[in-house]
């Protein structure tokens, strides 16, 4: 009957955790669709994007006269890009050097159990000493402590140091000192392992690049820059075989059919057919009542330019 009782009890706590899943995940689709409110680059005209984005400097009569944002402010932007990525990462830092002990450890009731049994033989421990340090130096007068006291430590003392209870502290503590022996050394190796794991993300990171450079338009002039200099507002190319470094909006189609491949998006673990992962690409302005997902002139983070070229300006 006990038995059932707590298997019933699992599975209500089951049923709660899954429950509480899919809640998560409702709240967080909520906020999918009120960032998709918010985007409105793709249902914008080139003259409102010239608005948007003043220092790109688009013009709305030709998008392809566009100056861009001049080396100076490109520079300064740039700058301050960068001592925002170090503060975030300082951050970072502080939080993980801060961050108390693990003591996950300790959330087991039976090491728990042995964590006190040991305090506990300690301390019995130190009152044996102690009242063996006061009989041979006579000075048990000076604390007065009653005999019943005595009796009791003497006793004890005489189970404590019983051979067999003896032996079971002692097992206890090896284990105890075992798992603090863990503990210590996951601590030493744990700075390797974050340095590990930084190396592969990187690896992860730079295998993903196709392409590192692109030709940007800074004060008039085509110039190339790396993914680390692109900045929100700037304009850029996008050729057949690069990868898009970050969400664009095309502002103009230079040779068409432009083609890219958003498997990125739609996974490709799924079942989808060939003509719902590689689309083409406008510069038409979208229609307000369109999702920005469903809109055909935003090239997302990641896509890949199988065809064609692009000119396009960065998203905020």
């Amino acid at each position: 009957m006990l038995w059932n009782n707590f298997l019933n009890k699992n599975k209500i706590f089951v049923f709660n955790e899954e429950r509480d899943k899919k809640e998560n995940k409702a709240v967080k689709i909520d906020q999918l669709e009120l960032l998709l409110r918010q985007c409105t680059e793709h249902a914008l005209t080139p003259s409102q994007l010239a608005d948007l984005f003043p220092l790109a400097r688009i013009c709305p009569e030709n998008v392809l006269l566009s100056r861009g944002m001049s080396q100076e402010e490109a520079q300064l932007r740039l700058e301050d890009k960068i001592k925002f990525r170090r503060k975030q990462r300082l951050l970072k830092l502080r939080n993980k050097t801060t961050k108390p002990f693990n003591l996950n450890i300790l959330q087991n009731p039976f090491q728990l159990i042995l964590l006190i049994s040991i305090i506990i033989y300690f301390l019995i421990l130190l009152f044996s000493l102690f009242y063996d340090f006061e009989k041979e130096n006579g000075i048990n007068k000076e604390f007065n402590i009653t005999t019943s006291n005595k009796q009791q430590l003497h006793q004890l003392q005489h189970f404590f140091t019983q051979p067999i209870i003896s032996s079971i502290i002692s097992v206890l503590l090896i284990q105890i000192l075992f798992l603090f022996g863990i503990f210590v050394l996951s601590k030493i190796f744990n700075p390797f392992k974050y340095l590990i794991n930084l190396n592969s993300e990187k690896l992860k990171k730079s295998s993903k690049r196709l392409c590192e450079y692109y030709i940007a338009q800074r004060g008039g002039v085509e110039v190339k820059i790396s993914e680390k200099e692109i900045l929100p507002g700037d304009l850029i190319k996008l050729k057949s075989g690069q990868r898009v470094p970050v969400d664009c909006r095309i502002l103009h189609v230079l040779k068409e059919p432009f083609l890219v491949n958003q498997s990125c998006i739609l996974q490709q673990h799924q079942n989808l057919g060939e003509n719902n992962i590689i689309i083409e690409l406008i510069s038409k302005t979208s229609p307000n009542h369109l999702n920005v997902l469903e809109a055909r002139n935003i090239a997302f983070a990641g896509f890949k330019c199988l065809n064609g070229e692009a000119f396009s300006s960065i998203k905020t």
